[in-house]
Parts: structure tokens; C-alpha cells; sequence
């Protein structure tokens, strides 16, 4: 049994001509690539917002209070380390 063209198999009987088994392999990294930067791009819209939020409205959604500016330092801070690890692992 042959094997299917996109697989590099020959075209048609005797003296085909190979397809480049490359050409398939291309395409999916390629599509797997966009896919994988839309998903960082969701990923790093939705954390940006949480932090804004939080930032901003947290006292009220969440009743804390903080006088001195401490509960923001530590999102802050948090959201820095993040960002620190994500760089250091996708890198």
C-alpha cells in the first residue's frame, strides 16, 4: 500500500515526483505558532486586566482596607513577579 501524498508519497504510478515531506510539517508549526501567540496575547490581556481591576476596585469588590497602600503594593509586586517568571520560562 502506498503512502498518501501528504505523507510523501509518490504521485500517480513509476517516475513520480516525491512530495517534500517538509511542506505538511511547515504548515502545522506554522498554524500551532499563531495559535500559541494568540493564546499569550488572551492570556496577557486578561492577567492586565485583573490587575487593573484589582488595582483600582479592589477595595471596593472585596471590602479590604488598606490605609498605607500595602494590599496594592503586593498585587503590584506580584504582577511584577509574573511577568519576571513568564519572560524567564518562555525564554
Amino acid at each position: 500500500m502506498r503512502a498518501p501524498m501528504a505523507l510523501g508519497g509518490r504521485a500517480g504510478k513509476g517516475k513520480g515526483h516525491a512530495v517534500p515531506r517538509a511542506a505538511p510539517l511547515i504548515n502545522h508549526f506554522g498554524l500551532a505558532m499563531a495559535a500559541t501567540a494568540m493564546w499569550i496575547f488572551a492570556m496577557g490581556l486578561i492577567s492586565l486586566t485583573m490587575f487593573i481591576g484589582l488595582w483600582g476596585w479592589g477595595h471596593q469588590l472585596f471590602g479590604w482596607y488598606d490605609p498605607d497602600g500595602q494590599v496594592q503594593l503586593a498585587i503590584f509586586a506580584s504582577f511584577l513577579f509574573g511577568i519576571i517568571c513568564g519572560y524567564r520560562v518562555h525564554a
